[in-house]
C-alpha cells in the first residue's frame, strides 16, 4: 500500500515525481555535466526540504510522470531493465558526495512493478545536517556558485536565503 499511497500524493518538499532517469550516459560530455548538475540539485533538495519538514523522510520516483490526471492518476512511464540496474544508491552518493558538504550518509533505491512497469524510489533518510555543494554546479538550465543550499517549497526548487538556512540547522 506505501507506493500507491505515495503515487496519489502530491509533490512537496519530501516528493519529487521524474518521467525518466537523467542523461548520465550520454555520448555528450556537456549533457552528461548538466544532467549529474541536475540530479545532485534535486537529491540536495529533498534531503535538505524545508524548515517545516527537516527530519523527514524523502522520495525521489523515477519512472512516474510528475502530472496527475483529471482521475487523480499519474502515469507510470516505467524506466527500462538496463536503467534500473544503472540506479544504484553508491551511484547516486559517488555523483552527489563529489560536490556535497557534508556528504550524504546513505540513500536507498529500490525497484517496484506496477502495470508490468518498472519504477524506481529513491529514498533519502532524514539528515541532521544542511547539505551545500562545495563547487560550481551546472544543470540544463542555469548554473549555481558553489556553497549554495538547495531546499523544496511545494514542487519547486530554490536556493536558501540565510534566514532559511538557519532555521533548517
Amino acid at each position: 500500500t506505501f507506493i500507491p499511497n505515495l503515487l496519489k500524493k502530491i509533490e512537496s518538499p519530501t516528493l519529487d515525481f521524474k518521467g525518466e532517469w537523467y542523461k548520465l550516459d550520454s555520448e555528450n560530455p556537456k549533457t552528461v555535466e548538466n544532467q549529474k548538475g541536475e540530479l545532485i540539485k534535486d537529491i540536495l533538495a529533498l534531503a535538505n526540504g524545508n524548515a517545516n519538514v527537516a527530519g523527514e523522510t524523502s522520495y525521489l520516483v523515477i519512472g512516474v510522470a510528475d502530472e496527475i490526471s483529471e482521475q487523480g492518476e499519474r502515469e507510470i512511464v516505467g524506466v527500462s531493465d538496463v536503467e534500473s540496474e544503472r540506479i544504484s544508491a553508491d551511484r547516486i552518493l559517488k555523483i552527489v558526495n563529489t560536490v556535497c558538504s557534508p556528504s550524504l550518509e546513505n540513500l536507498a533505491c529500490d525497484n517496484f512493478l506496477i502495470d508490468e512497469k518498472r519504477i524506481v524510489v529513491i529514498t533519502i533518510p532524514p539528515s541532521p545536517y544542511l547539505h551545500e555543494i562545495t563547487s560550481k554546479l551546472h544543470t540544463p538550465k542555469r548554473s549555481f556558485d558553489e556553497f549554495t543550499v538547495f531546499v523544496r517549497h511545494g514542487e519547486k526548487i530554490s536556493t536558501a536565503s540565510t534566514k532559511e538556512r538557519i532555521a533548517i540547522e
